[in-house]
């Protein structure tokens, strides 16, 4: 083992991931877990990581075990369909965020899919 990464929730518990998926540069590590979105830099191992709560009881949010992740720069197009007679399309634009800026479409087990922002801790959009 050349190093490891590991992730404690707000009870400084050991946090297991349900999923990980490194970004497109491979400089950093993103992991799914319950309500957390943590994101590690592969050039400094250990416990340090930058964390993205997606729900709280107050605010609501994106819930349950992210299990996937999806790197995107300026815009997203999803089309869905919740029955055989109605399909969506959603676009969404992000042509106003900074070059180094990134997307990540996360799905979680509770069917739902969030759109973040590598530079900012809180969810832009629920699908």
């Amino acid at each position: 083992i050349r190093c490891s990464y590991t992730a404690y929730d707000d009870k400084d518990c050991l946090s297991h991931a349900i999923s990980i998926g490194f970004n497109d540069t491979g400089d950093k590590i993103y992991s799914g877990h319950k309500n957390y979105i943590r994101i590690f830099d592969v050039n400094r191992p250990g416990r340090y990581c930058k964390s993205i709560k997606t729900y709280t009881k107050k605010n609501k949010g994106h819930h349950g075990f992210m299990s996937c992740f999806s790197f995107q720069t300026q815009s997203l197009h999803y089309a869905y369909q919740e029955n055989s007679n109605d399909t969506y399309n959603t676009t969404v634009n992000y042509s106003h965020l900074p070059a180094n800026d990134k997307l990540i479409s996360v799905g979680s087990y509770s069917g739902e899919i969030g759109i973040y922002s590598s530079c900012s801790p809180s969810k832009d959009s629920l699908v």
